[in-house]
């Protein structure tokens, strides 16, 4: 049995487990907060809440590179500026897309961006703990270290149907930090750059 001195002694050791478990519990539950903050914004079309969860300089750069890589194979690029994918660099690429990204990149373009983030959104302010809809996110996501995390939405639709977003833990915020488009979103998004290059564009 325990003296009183002991268990005075250990009152405060139990107290800093118990702290430490909790905050690691609020830490482990914050990214997917942050999501269903993202997505109720999204599905009530407010920009000032969804600025609140956009890195916008961090997800224009994540555009841009997606598009420069793409837009490095690609034949109708090379004809719309006059020269050859291979002497293309992609950070030239990426400067020629700023343009597009930038009126795309908005608390409000960011809705328009890509379907499959509506289409997600729907019902996110109706969401309870331990739906099914809840698990499904949770398996939807994956953990990069301690300070990202990526979700693939919508949870169960076709890997072509899928957009993939990236959340980053900064200034003990989770802020959106990168998207990537399906396939068919990139190639509109290039299709575009194309277009505005091309003379009379």
């Amino acid at each position: 049995m325990l003296r009183p001195s002991s268990v005075r002694l250990m009152r405060p050791f139990v107290g800093a487990v118990v702290a430490l478990v909790v905050l690691w519990c609020v830490y482990l539950g914050s990214p997917y907060w942050a999501l269903w903050s993202f997505l109720s914004a999204v599905e009530s079309r407010d920009p000032a809440r969804i600025a609140e969860r956009v890195n916008v300089r961090a997800v224009r750069l994540s555009l841009a590179k997606q598009i420069a890589q793409d837009g490095m194979a690609s034949k109708a690029l090379a004809g719309a500026t006059g020269a050859a994918p291979s002497s293309m660099t992609a950070s030239a690429i990426a400067a020629a897309a700023d343009p597009i990204i930038e009126q795309i990149v908005t608390p409000e373009g960011l809705v328009a961006l890509a379907p499959e983030i509506r289409e997600t959104s729907r019902g996110a302010s109706g969401w309870r703990i331990g739906g099914g809809r809840l698990a499904s996110f949770l398996q939807a996501s994956r953990w990069r270290g301690f300070r990202n995390v990526y979700f693939t939405l919508p949870p169960g639709a076709a890997p072509d149907r899928r957009v993939r977003l990236q959340f980053r833990l900064s200034r003990l915020s989770w802020r959106l930090v990168g998207i990537e488009p399906t396939p068919e979103t990139r190639a509109r998004l290039l299709a575009d750059l194309v277009r505005l290059r091309r003379p009379g564009g």
